[in-house]
């Protein structure tokens, strides 16, 4: 098995192109290099003395293997290349074209592009929360974000250009079984915003009729039906 100290076209974190240096001292290196292993406990080894040399808690060095040569090389974390050398690299890139060539290039272009998708998308986002988003309001309500959730397809018509919908509307939305308008107005009983239970909602015909029954008015709800005349004591 054949280790490559420094990758020759290795890429700086910061950009521009140098050798990567090993910290691990030649001894040491020999010692690894020398073991009677397979290529994936050595670059085990090599990973791992990496980060004992290293003056920070985790190196940005790594280790790898060539997936044409099989050599074992070094080459920074932040953009580790796949191959030890720009000849590797093109004959891998070579393969992988004639794989897809005969579909052209707006197919292979769309192939890498389906393929980041699938990556970043969903719970395989770094950023991805559950689904789920919040609105951070001022005043006095600076405490209670409005809570954003996923629209189902059956609802879209409420939901705002990126598909999230106001979860408190989309719960009387699904108890109603149809979209709500823009101008009904659903209403927290106990104005908590946080607090989405049906139990705590209410839907008014339009805003005005959601300030009246604010104001003390008996103002007859139009969700739900049983609920006549709510008042606050």
């Amino acid at each position: 098995m054949t280790i490559k100290p420094t990758f020759t076209n290795g890429k700086l974190p910061h950009g521009g192109v140098s050798i990567v240096s090993s910290r691990i001292p030649p001894t040491a290196l020999s010692r690894i290099q020398q073991t009677n292993s397979s290529a994936d406990i050595i670059v085990a080894l090599l990973n791992a003395a990496e980060n004992s040399y290293s003056w920070r808690q985790k190196t940005s060095r790594i280790w790898s293997i060539c997936p044409r040569c099989q050599t074992i090389f070094l080459g920074y974390r932040q953009n580790t290349p796949k191959c030890c050398s720009r000849e590797c690299n093109g004959f891998y890139r070579g393969q992988e074209w004639a794989r897809h060539a005969h579909k052209g290039r707006a197919a292979w272009t769309e192939v890498s592009r389906a393929s980041c998708r699938t990556k970043m998308t969903g719970d395989k986002n770094p950023a991805w929360k559950g689904g789920l988003t919040y609105f951070k309001r001022k005043g006095k309500y600076a405490d209670q974000p409005i809570k954003y959730v996923r629209c189902p397809s059956a609802f879209l018509s409420m939901a705002r250009k990126d598909g999230y919908v106001m979860e408190h509307r989309l719960l009387v939305a699904q108890a109603l079984g149809r979209p709500l308008t823009r101008e009904e107005c659903v209403h927290h009983l106990n104005h908590d915003a946080t607090d989405n239970h049906l139990a705590n909602l209410i839907l008014f015909r339009n805003n005005a009729e959601h300030k009246r029954h604010e104001h003390g008015q008996a103002i007859t709800p139009l969700w739900p039906p049983s609920l006549a005349c709510p008042t606050l004591a």
